[in-house]
C-alpha cells in the first residue's frame, strides 16, 4: 500500500517556512532601499564590508541608538533588526537566519516563530541599548546599531537549549520532521 505524500515535505524549503522567507526578503528589500536612499556612488569596498549605509540614512529607516531608546523610541528595538550596514553584514545574517529560522519555524509554526523573532530582536536590542551607555560611557549614547544578529544569536541559543533538553529527539527535530513536532519539543 502506498502512503499519501506528505504535503510539507513536497514543498520547497523556503515555502515551508513562510515567515522566515518573508523576513529574509524584507531584510534584502530594506538593504536595497537603504542603498537607493544613500544617493551616492557605490564604492565596492564600502558595499562589501565598509560603511555602505551612513548612520544618517540608517537612522531614518529605523536603526537604534541608546539616545533614541531613552527618548522613548521603543519601536526602534524591532525596526533595527531590518537594518544592515553592508553586504557582508547582510549576507552572514541571512545565511544564519534562513538556516536557523527554517528549523525553528518548523518546530513551533509560523505565528509562534514570528513571536519568537519579535521577542528575540526587540528584547536583545532593548537590553543592549539600555546597557551600552553604562558599559561604554556617555559617548555610546549616539552609537547607531542594527542588524539581525540579535535574532540569529537568540535562535542559536534556542536551538542549543532544545538540543540539550531533548538529546534523543534533537537529530530528527533539527530536520523538522513531523514525528518531532508532536513530541516534547512543543513544551518550549
Amino acid at each position: 500500500m502506498v502512503e499519501p505524500a506528505d504535503f510539507e515535505s513536497d514543498r520547497p524549503a523556503l515555502l515551508s517556512a513562510p515567515v522566515t522567507s518573508i523576513i529574509a526578503l524584507a531584510w534584502i528589500l530594506m538593504f536595497v532601499l537603504l542603498g537607493i536612499a544613500r544617493n551616492e556612488p557605490i564604492q565596492p569596498r564600502s558595499l562589501l564590508y565598509g560603511g555602505f549605509v551612513s548612520s544618517q540614512v540608517s537612522h531614518g529607516f529605523g536603526d537604534i541608538t541608546p539616545q533614541g531608546l531613552y527618548g522613548g523610541q521603543l519601536w526602534r528595538t524591532l525596526t533595527a533588526t531590518f537594518i544592515h550596514f553592508n553586504l557582508l553584514h547582510l549576507t552572514l545574517n541571512l545565511i544564519a537566519f534562513v538556516q536557523l529560522g527554517r528549523v525553528v519555524e518548523s518546530w513551533y509554526g509560523s505565528w509562534q516563530f514570528l513571536a519568537i523573532y519579535v521577542v528575540l530582536g526587540a528584547g536583545a536590542n532593548l537590553v543592549a541599548n539600555l546597557a551600552r551607555p553604562w558599559a561604554s560611557g556617555a559617548s555610546a549614547f549616539v552609537v547607531h546599531s542594527g542588524g539581525g544578529s540579535t535574532v540569529v544569536l537568540g535562535l542559536i541559543g534556542l536551538v542549543a537549549v532544545v538540543g540539550w533538553r531533548n538529546p534523543t529527539e534533537f537529530p530528527r527535530a533539527a530536520k523538522g520532521t513531523e514525528s518531532c513536532k508532536t513530541s516534547s519539543l512543543n513544551h518550549f
